[in-house]
């Protein structure tokens, strides 16, 4: 997919001629993915899409495709990061079926590749994060009794830390949040 960006005042899909729709670029682009794909076997199709706004198109084309990757190359103008929280803001304000698990991988030049989930997700938990919730459960269901499941000392959590972000020891909580992320 490439995205052809459409600026201006009149921008505007039915304004495009064919002829400007698929570019040499394109041209050169779509050649090269489909002698790739022969090489491996597989079939490809290929899409130009008109739009505004990169990210955006981006995404609605994922939704409407169900995608489960999205693939990036490394931008020269934002990192990998930056990338992921664009599209990720404009994922989340787009309808879509909540349960499409869909992932950005950001390839490199240098051949490293970084991985971005896309909306709600489950967390990725080290064992650490793991067995402390478990220990704290072991503690919990001392107090509350055996019918106490590890979810519920995780929501418990989130409870208190939602409230007190919302509320007035926000400094509190946004302080730890930095203090996690940072070590």
């Amino acid at each position: 997919m490439t995205i052809r960006l459409l600026a201006g005042p009149d921008a505007g899909v039915s304004d495009i001629e064919k002829e400007e729709l698929f570019t040499d670029y394109e041209q050169i682009l779509f050649t090269r993915v489909v002698s790739v794909a022969e090489r491996h076997g597989r079939a490809v199709k290929l899409l130009v899409v008109p739009a505004t706004n990169v990210f955006d198109a981006v995404a609605r084309t994922a939704i409407q495709l169900q995608a489960r990757e999205i693939v990036f190359g490394e931008s020269a103008k934002m990192t990998a990061q930056d990338q992921a929280l664009r599209l990720g803001e404009v994922w989340d304000r787009l309808p879509h079926d909540r349960s499409l698990a869909t992932h950005l991988a950001v390839y490199s030049s240098d051949g490293t590749v970084r991985r971005f989930s896309m909306g709600a997700h489950a967390p990725a938990l080290s064992a650490d994060d793991v067995e402390r919730i478990h220990q704290l459960w072991i503690k919990a269901i001392g107090v509350v009794g055996p019918e106490l499941h590890h979810r519920d000392v995780v929501a418990a959590a989130l409870a208190s830390f939602e409230d007190e972000l919302l509320g007035d020891r926000r400094a509190l909580a946004i302080d730890r949040l930095r203090r996690q992320a940072s070590g």
